[in-house]
Parts: C-alpha cells; sequence; structure tokens
C-alpha cells in the first residue's frame, strides 16, 4: 500500500509476511516513475529497514524534529 499527495509519500506500507520480496521497492518505484520532485517522506529514524530502502532509491535526510506524540525521532527525507 502507497498513499502519496502529489510528490509526498504519506504511507508506504507492506504487510510483515511480505516484506523483503521486492514489493516496497516496486511501489515506491511506480510512485517515483511519475518524476514528481522534490519528493518527501517522513520516516522514524528507528526504521532503519525502510530507510536503506528510501536511500537506495536516493532519498536524503533533510530534517529531523522529535514527535512528541509518538515518542520517536522523525526524519524529512527528500530527492530532488
Amino acid at each position: 500500500f502507497l498513499a502519496a499527495s502529489g510528490a509526498h509519500i504519506d504511507q508506504l506500507f507492506v504487510e510483515p509476511d511480505h516484506q523483503r520480496a521486492g514489493i516496497g521497492s516496486a511501489l515506491l518505484g511506480e510512485m517515483l516513475e511519475r518524476r514528481l520532485r522534490p519528493a518527501t517522506l517522513q520516516v522514524f529514524a528507528e526504521n532503519t529497514p525502510a530507510r536503506v530502502l528510501y536511500e537506495r532509491f536516493g532519498f536524503r535526510q533533510a530534517d529531523a524534529w522529535w514527535d512528541t506524540q509518538d515518542q520517536a525521532l522523525n526524519l524529512l527525507y527528500k530527492l530532488e
């Protein structure tokens, strides 16, 4: 499941039983083929597998802040 608003990826979710099978890469690749730039998304700093995926597609950290609701460091990733 991928939900986006323009060039901002709001959610990217793959059922845990189906992760690491290329589904997230396929969804992200399809979205990025639309060439909407700059593409952005938010990810928790502790979500290393997601960050590795996004960085493989060229996303880089552009900002960081403490999310008081989730009590976690949240990162903004951007792809120019």
